[in-house]
């Protein structure tokens, strides 16, 4: 994209413009003089320019686009005809940033615009969603929600609609009800600009691209889709994972990481190669209830019984407690850290 979107059906080679220019295309902001919102390192203005581009997965007849001056177009032929849409959001800054279109993986009228005015000293977010090709649209954002931050980057999970992940200049949220109630996504992420999201299919992961803060990992989102599609049972419910493998070896970390008793090459932590965490959610306690974590076969054979616990009343208030560990877990997601073969308790 430029000012116009380009397509290309041999891999580049050759490119053939399919669309009017899509953004304001004002002369005056096109230069220094005005004053400018994005100077290149060369003197010269790029602004009036498209920031995304968003084909369907589902339908390669729509595509989406956003620019950086506030325009969202759509078409629904390839390209023949291109409807504008922003004039649709209400609440939208005019002119404002329009960061990220995100074609839906669930339904092809449907659509996702990041937008951000930070740049013009509004730093709220903004996160609009479209059912209809464009004709109207929801914000998904409220001002009473607890996200803090201009928006950055979103996505939503391609297996569970209801579950989605919004980043802004200050961390990563998550919704598990497609944005009608946001929390914070903790688990160690820092409060630091998030600034692309995507999903790994084949493993069921997030990573999460930030702005000085490395790339990070969410290793498994089968649990988290449990809980947005509202599959918990009552009391305990142990959650899906991803295969593990068992690995049996001595590693031994490369020369020249540790020196000092510094660390001269930062890494982070990998998913662990001898042992794997079991997601379980609480969602009720019945006290004095007696509870057995076992690991069943493929074919119903009994492999392990890892735990026996009962259900206490601590001063959180009913728990489950192991009684040989002293842990005792309140109402939510934990996990199971099993070795694979050896006998562990919750």
């Amino acid at each position: 994209g430029s000012q116009y979107v380009h397509r290309s059906r041999d891999e580049g080679k050759t490119w053939q413009i399919i669309s009017p220019d899509l953004t304001t295309n004002r002369p005056e902001q096109q230069h220094l003089d005005y004053g400018g919102l994005t100077p290149d390192a060369s003197g010269a203005e790029f602004y009036n320019c498209l920031l995304s581009i968003a084909p369907s997965p589902l339908d390669e007849q729509v595509i989406w686009t956003g620019s950086d001056d506030g325009r969202i177009h759509v078409t629904t032929d390839g390209g023949k005809n291109w409807t504008a849409v922003e004039k649709n959001i209400k609440g939208m800054p005019e002119g404002a940033w329009v960061a990220r279109i995100i074609a839906s993986e669930h339904e092809a009228s449907t659509a996702w615009a990041v937008v951000n005015d930070y740049r013009r000293g509004n730093y709220a977010p903004y996160l609009f969603k479209t059912d209809d090709y464009g004709r109207s649209w929801t914000s998904r954002v409220e001002e009473e929600s607890p996200v803090y931050g201009y928006s950055l980057s979103f996505i939503q999970d391609p297996e569970e609609p209801a579950l989605c992940f919004l980043g802004t200049e200050n961390g990563l949220w998550v919704s598990f009800d497609e944005g009608e109630n946001w929390e914070v996504f903790g688990q160690g992420f820092p409060a630091v600009s998030t600034m692309d999201l995507k999903i790994q299919r084949a493993e069921s992961a997030l990573v999460i691209g930030t702005f000085g803060r490395a790339v990070w990992v969410v290793d498994d989102l089968l649990s988290l889709r449990e809980l947005a599609g509202d599959r918990l049972g009552n009391g305990l419910t142990a959650l899906p994972v991803n295969d593990a493998v068992q690995v049996k070896g001595l590693f031994i970390r490369p020369t020249g990481t540790i020196w000092n008793g510094f660390h001269t090459i930062f890494q982070g932590d990998n998913r662990p190669f001898w042992h794997t965490p079991i997601p379980y959610y609480i969602s009720e306690v019945t006290p004095g209830a007696e509870v057995t974590a076992v690991v069943i076969s493929a074919v119903g054979d009994t492999l392990q019984t890892l735990a026996s616990t009962v259900w206490e009343e601590t001063p959180m208030g009913p728990a489950l407690v192991a009684a040989d560990s002293g842990y005792a877990p309140a109402v939510g997601l934990h996990y199971l850290d099993w070795q694979l073969d050896q006998a562990i308790t919750l």
